[in-house]
């Protein structure tokens, strides 16, 4: 028997998925592991003017969307999508469709867009996220091996999430909304995760792929993080080294060795994760989400084990599964 697909949607908390199921067109998920919302579209036929008519939604409405895939493999399964905010709708023709677009960053929220000053002392990372997760409305998963710690930290007319997104980045923490909640991880724990699928060249369903690779600004052994304090000329550095190599020479404000060991490091993988990367379209697969990691063979050189950092799920026809794909690093 042929896979099936049934896409489940509530809309404002109603259950509307066979109305949707009536005039589908295509349907896409994306899911990002970091500093993107996810988003969702959904384009319907409106021959008859329904969508665009009396039941055109409400920029700023609610959508719970996931979808069944029958006689998989080893059984029935479901991918929930999550809660997404319409933020976009599109009428198009001749014939006439819809598309509806949506975010999983609620858009009345204040988290992008509304610009504040605030000053945090002796604090943790995960307590400002877990403040700005509640001022927002959010939940908040904070899944990382390492909590830094602030004597002093200030954010100066930035949003939220910008705010939260740079010191994310400086640590080497991924930040990612979905599904009204926050999370907080890194993607080096999650590298050494077992893998959820292999794919090998010739025998797997690959519809398409592409690899790069590239020593421009990456392929370092070790990264140096040296800074001095202007006012007392006192010198904190710090070394980190995974192997042979040229080394990447930072000189970024550190208030402590401690500091400088997390930026010397996340500096180094934020570079090296560069050096290997693959694009991989494939037979629809719910378990390729953001954030797991699969194993790829027969491609010699780019054989490995790579995390998936964003997978397009869409349902135009068939089910496929897009993949953006960085090889998990060693040593780090």
């Amino acid at each position: 028997m042929s896979r099936r697909v049934e896409l489940k949607v509530n809309y404002q908390e109603i259950d509307i998925s066979r109305d949707i199921a009536k005039h589908l067109v295509s349907f896409s998920y994306t899911d990002n592991a970091t500093n993107e919302a996810d988003d969702l579209e959904i384009t319907l036929e409106d021959s008859e003017g329904l969508w665009h008519g009396d039941w055109l939604p409400e920029k700023g409405d609610l959508i719970h969307a996931s979808f069944n895939v029958n006689n998989w493999e080893d059984g029935d399964r479901t991918l929930p999508c999550g809660t997404f905010t319409i933020d976009e709708i599109n009428l198009d023709g001749p014939p006439d469709t819809v598309s509806l677009k949506g975010q999983s960053v609620p858009v009345a929220s204040s988290i992008k867009y509304t610009k504040k000053t605030k000053s945090w002392k002796n604090v943790n990372l995960s307590q400002i996220a877990k403040d700005i997760a509640k001022v927002c409305g959010l939940s908040l998963m904070f899944e990382c091996s390492n909590d830094p710690k602030y004597e002093s930290i200030d954010q100066v007319k930035q949003s939220d999430m910008s705010f939260l997104q740079k010191l994310c980045t400086r640590e080497g923490i991924s930040l990612k909304i979905t599904d009204n909640q926050m999370v907080l991880f890194e993607q080096k724990l999650y590298e050494q995760s077992e893998v959820v699928a292999t794919y090998i060249k010739g025998k797997s369903n690959i519809l398409s792929y592409d690899f790069s690779t590239s020593s421009n600004d990456t392929s370092y052994g070790s990264c140096r993080v040296r800074y001095t304090n202007p006012t007392t000329n006192k010198v904190i550095e710090y070394t980190t080294t995974v192997g042979e190599g040229p080394q990447l020479e930072i000189n970024e404000q550190v208030k402590s060795k401690d500091e400088a060991k997390r930026v010397s490091s996340q500096r180094l993988r934020e570079k090296n994760m560069k050096e290997y990367q693959a694009n991989l379209s494939v037979l629809g697969n719910v378990n390729l989400v953001s954030g797991v990691t699969i194993e790829l063979k027969g491609w010699h050189k780019f054989d490995g084990k790579y995390m998936i950092q964003k997978a397009i799920h869409k349902v135009i026809g068939g089910y496929t599964t897009d993949l953006e794909l960085t090889k998990c690093l060693e040593g780090y």
